[in-house]
């Protein structure tokens, strides 16, 4: 059978490719269902701004996202329609989640799926690889129970490492955004104070709700230079600043006014794939198999980033960790082109206004 798959070849062009896939004896056919896309890197790409770093060009370097960039699909939930004869861990009319999702229908091995568990709502499960970055920053912030924790940016990673931080064992978490409709969202999942630095004075504000302590833990997950500043400014003595979002921008700061008064420490754990390294390692070598020569990390039943997906997956379905009270927009998957020129439009100009995250289906969920 042909599909059509949606590549960008280039800056905000996307080219429609058909492509013949077949079911085998040891692969299922999935239907896309749904897939939340992580939105800030999806614009970045659709600009080409991510590939226009002066430090690090991408495509020059031949890293890891050259053109062209397959768009929309990974990442999400799909639901098998075919099983092939071999095929024995999955069955036909199961919800699955996966990151090797390509078109309206894909021809996968079963080891690239993660059935979901009775009770959990499939758009909640598309949101999950915005969880697991959001569960990494939770887990590079090295929380003590009674910490403040400040998160600066509320997209839904943003959001997820807030929630994750309390669950974590802080006693009390601010957020930051730029937008007033995130924060009213943040506000409704458990978030002790939000803060819009348009309109209030955050650092004052923090230092006020802190009793001029300041955050234990900064968690920066905007990818904005002046939200990593301020963080800086809001951090207490021998703070944490966690770096969770993509600084794309260039950031000048003097360490000796920014870091070394208060003694901050800083740590990384966005980019690439370290966090997921050092933890698939651990388990392996717990495991009494060895962690060296570990093949590109990836989800999948045979994978022990697995675990990491199960337990994000039950705290969504105990309703511990919330998800589709996220999502502020849903389109079909067949819109990409015209979502995506919308959604890089200012929102003040944008027809969709304000959003948190945006949903593709392919699917009534």
């Amino acid at each position: 059978m042909k599909v059509m798959r949606p590549w960008l070849v280039a800056p905000r062009t996307i080219e429609y490719r058909e492509q013949e896939i077949h079911l085998t004896p040891n692969t299922v056919l999935v239907k896309h269902v749904c897939t939340a896309p992580s939105q800030g890197t999806a614009v970045h790409r659709y600009l080409a701004e991510e590939i226009e770093l002066d430090s690090f060009n991408r495509q020059k370097s031949g890293g890891p996202f050259p053109y062209p960039w397959l768009q929309g699909f990974a990442y999400g939930v799909g639901r098998i329609e075919e099983v092939g004869a071999k095929v024995q861990l999955v069955k036909k009319g199961q919800l699955i989640y996966s990151q090797k999702l390509t078109a309206d229908l894909s021809v996968l091995d079963p080891s690239d799926l993660i059935p979901l568990p009775d009770g959990l709502d499939p758009e909640s499960a598309a949101m999950l690889l915005q969880a697991e970055v959001g569960l990494k920053g939770a887990r590079a912030a090295k929380i003590i129970l009674g910490d403040t924790v400040l998160v600066t940016g509320q997209g839904p990673i943003g959001n997820f490492a807030a929630q994750l931080c309390k669950l974590t064992g802080a006693y009390q978490v601010v957020v930051s955004d730029l937008s007033d409709l995130k924060l009213q969202i943040s506000l409704q999942m458990d978030i002790d104070l939000a803060l819009n630095p348009r309109t209030k004075d955050m650092l004052n504000c923090i230092e006020e709700f802190t009793h001029g302590q300041g955050a234990d833990v900064v968690v920066e997950s905007s990818g904005s230079p002046e939200a990593f500043l301020q963080g800086c400014g809001a951090a207490a003595g021998g703070g944490r600043i966690v770096i969770l979002g993509w600084i794309l921008d260039s950031c000048w700061f003097n360490m000796s006014e920014a870091f070394t008064p208060k003694g901050l420490e800083m740590v990384v754990c966005h980019a690439g794939q370290l966090g997921n390294w050092q933890l698939a390692r651990r388990r392996l070598r717990s495991r009494g198999m060895r962690g060296d020569g570990l093949p590109k990390a990836s989800v999948s039943l045979n994978s022990p980033l697995n675990d990491d997906y199960l337990y994000l997956m039950d705290l969504i379905t105990q309703g511990k960790l919330k998800a589709k009270e996220l999502i502020t927009h849903r389109f079909p998957i067949n819109d990409l082109v015209q979502v995506w020129d919308e959604f890089i439009k200012p929102s003040d100009t944008s027809v969709h206004g304000e959003y948190a995250q945006i949903l593709f289906t392919s699917d009534n969920v």
